[in-house]
């Protein structure tokens, strides 16, 4: 533990500019040694200005050259178009800039993408306006340099320029008396919205795309005018009042935002290579604007109100709403139904109920139930927090009958939630009729209440102290045992036919268990021996107190692998000892020419246990089975495995890779 296995870096650099780019990443071992995963190649030609340049679109994209531009824009001023100015018009050579052309894999792999320029019309008028930055118009893949590249092709419909308008106009001032000069304040930057909420200056509503093998797949989404943001609310400021006035939309203001009602995905349909409909999928949401949050917000401005320039208020508000999905439609073909799927949703939007209804009549219904539905405000409480929306049970109807279910039972502790047991219907339910199911509830003393027909399917029967499930069994089943070192959530041994209780008070407890990986605080309790019986760690030979303080009573083999100065070979022990049910230790004493242990069990007679070694962020360094046979591993620099090993650690199975350094290894390994 502490040890570095795997170190990904990011090179970059900048550009002529200033502007940060990603040149490559790559896996690094050690100094020098790398394993290149991509690199990447940038539009670099026009070179891009500096941050001060003024030349730009509406925008911010870089859309002209020159060193004389001014900062006022080229835009109509009261109405009308000055004889000076700069032009805000998008130009795709210069707003591609620096954007990402092409990604290199290793090898010799390439994805290239070709850009072109946003295209919309503007908001009740038919005129179309190029749009600043960038889409996709096509994906090309290569295999290698030089080969015939697989194409993506990618076309937009129904777009919408998102600014309603390109203001500049900071303030208008002067006297209106005829012959009289108005001065006006002009901002370099367009002062409007000009982006939607989720970064794209055109909203679009079906976006098609056409894959290499001809077929294609069209995508409908919400579209803006659907969910289209709101006008603030106008309030003229009396002395001692505030006065409703509607909407203003005269100014540039904030408005109240509904990106959360558009972009939705409405339906999607699959085409084959000559047009034909293969398949289509619609889909309904569910946009809960009564348990929306609304936050409001408040701007004062000057507006002329009755031939005054009076003082006003404009209130818009963010708002989060709930979406969620409501209705699935497939269709086979054109108009051929399928499938019809409705989601139902509890007060607190979790799903309970799926509902699909096919073609030929079949109606199935999937319903879940959740912990805090079986609680009200004179039961007893939930548990923890985030415990109260586990789902408890889940019912599958069809047509009328019970198809399945399945029901979950906890017991709480004062930290957490454990499983306790899962309860199936016994076979065969299919003519159980769903009138007479009966769901689970709680009665008002708590306790839990189902159908007669569950039977407990398994058992969950201990956790260690971390609330690792350390023992369960099935229905008339043995019990199976799983070990974990303190601490950590990865199984180091697995054990059948015993039952493991680490934290029981009482004597019940059949196992025990270590291989001696373990490290407290980063620092390693026992040595590293090399080529120990599993991992890399054993223990020295000093007496080894086992705690048997809740074992259960009886008989037990105790195991355990030992090495001597005289070989390099690992020796089995085996012997049998009993545990009365008034010993609370019990004390190994290893044989005396053994300079290491490892892999240290008490076991019942009848039970087996296989184990493994696993480092985090690396994987399984060696596995034991129920015989004591070992296999194991062996990882380059780069965490890729090169060797497979048999118990005698001859080879069974070698990997070698391109554009991989063989020679780097983890030390620690």
């Amino acid at each position: 533990m502490g040890e570095t296995q795997k170190t990904i870096c990011f090179e970059r650099d900048t550009f002529p500019n200033g502007n940060h780019r990603l040149k490559q990443v790559y896996e690094q071992a050690k100094a020098g040694h790398k394993r290149p995963i991509a690199s990447f190649v940038y539009f670099e030609d026009p070179v891009m200005p500096g941050h001060m340049h003024k030349g730009f679109d509406h925008w911010g994209y870089w859309n002209q050259d020159g060193e004389d531009l001014i900062g006022c824009p080229f835009v109509p001023i009261g109405g009308i178009y000055p004889d000076f100015g700069t032009g805000r018009a998008s130009d795709l050579v210069r707003t591609r800039a620096q954007s990402l052309k092409r990604i290199l894999y290793p090898g010799g792999g390439s994805k290239e993408i070709v850009y072109e320029l946003h295209q919309g019309k503007l908001r009740d008028q038919p005129m179309m306006m190029i749009g600043g930055g960038l889409r996709v118009e096509r994906i090309l893949e290569r295999d290698a340099p030089g080969s015939k590249p697989a194409e993506y092709r990618y076309t937009y419909e129904g777009g919408v320029v998102y600014a309603e308008r390109f203001n500049y106009e900071k303030m208008g001032y002067g006297n209106t008396v005829e012959g009289d000069n108005i001065y006006y304040i002009i901002s370099s930057h367009c002062q409007s919205t000009i982006y939607d909420y989720y970064g794209s200056p055109v909203v679009y509503s079906s976006v098609t795309e056409r894959l290499p093998n001809g077929s294609s797949v069209k995508y409908d989404y919400v579209p803006l005018e659907k969910y289209d943001d709101l006008y603030p609310e106008k309030y003229l400021i009396a002395e001692d009042t505030v006065r409703y006035l509607g909407f203003e939309d005269d100014q540039d203001l904030p408005k109240t935002i509904r990106a959360w009602g558009r972009n939705l995905l409405q339906q999607e349909t699959a085409f084959d290579a000559d047009g034909n409909i293969v398949k289509r999928t619609s889909y309904e949401y569910l946009i809960d604007t009564a348990a929306a949050v609304r936050i409001p917000g408040l701007v004062p401005y000057h507006s002329r109100v009755e031939g005054h320039n009076r003082t006003c208020l404009a209130r818009y508000f963010h708002i989060s709403c709930p979406v969620l999905p409501k209705t699935r439609i497939e269709y086979s073909g054109k108009t051929n139904l399928y499938c019809r799927t409705d989601y139902l949703y509890n007060d607190r939007h979790l799903p309970t109920h799926e509902i699909k209804r096919y073609a030929d009549g079949t109606r199935t219904t999937a319903y879940t139930k959740y912990n805090y539905e079986y609680y009200n405000k004179v039961n007893f409480g939930t548990g923890p927090k985030e415990y109260k929306y586990i789902p408890i049970e889940q019912i599958v109807y069809r047509n009328g009958k019970v198809k399945s279910a399945a029901l979950t039972v906890y017991r709480a502790t004062p930290d957490r939630f454990l499983l306790a047991s899962a309860l199936q219907l016994e076979a065969p339910y299919e003519g159980i009729d769903s009138v007479s199911f009966r769901i689970s509830s709680r009665t008002f003393r708590g306790e839990l209440q189902y159908d007669e027909r569950y039977k407990e399917a398994i058992s969950f029967d201990d956790y260690d102290a971390a609330g690792n499930m350390t023992s369960y069994h099935k229905a008339d089943d043995m019990p199976m045992s799983i070990v974990y070192h303190p601490g950590r959530s990865m199984p180091l041994a697995y054990v059948a036919n015993a039952r493991y209780a680490p934290e029981a008070t009482q004597r019940v407890n059949e196992v025990w268990f270590d291989d001696f990986e373990r490290d407290d605080f980063y620092s390693w309790v026992w040595p590293d021996l090399g080529p120990a019986k599993s991992g890399t760690r054993g223990r020295i030979t000093t007496p080894l107190t086992i705690p048997v303080s809740n074992f259960k009573p009886g008989t037990y083999i105790l195991s355990y692998w030992y090495l001597t100065n005289d070989s390099d070979r690992w020796f089995q022990h085996r012997s049998r000892i009993t545990v009365t049910d008034t010993m609370d230790n019990y004390t190994v004493l290893f044989p005396a020419g053994a300079v290491a242990v490892d892999d240290v069990s008490l076991l019942p007679p009848n039970a087996t246990l296989k184990s493994q070694v696993s480092v985090p962020g690396l994987g399984t360094i060696s596995e034991t089975d129920t015989r004591g046979r070992s296999l194991y591993y062996e990882y380059n620099g780069f965490g890729l495995p090169t060797r497979v090993l048999d118990n005698e650690r001859q080879p069974l199975k070698t990997y070698s890779y391109d554009h991989y350094n063989p020679n780097i290894t983890i030390p620690a390994l």
